[in-house]
């Protein structure tokens, strides 16, 4: 799970730490 977002965060580096954060709180927020 943990290597998934990191390889995710890695292949969309070129997007916003912002949206990233939103992504992460949102499956905090489902867990």
């Amino acid at each position: 799970m943990i290597a998934a977002l990191k390889r995710f965060i890695r292949e969309e580096d070129g997007m916003g730490t912002v949206e990233v954060i939103i992504i992460i709180a949102v499956l905090v927020v489902k867990w």
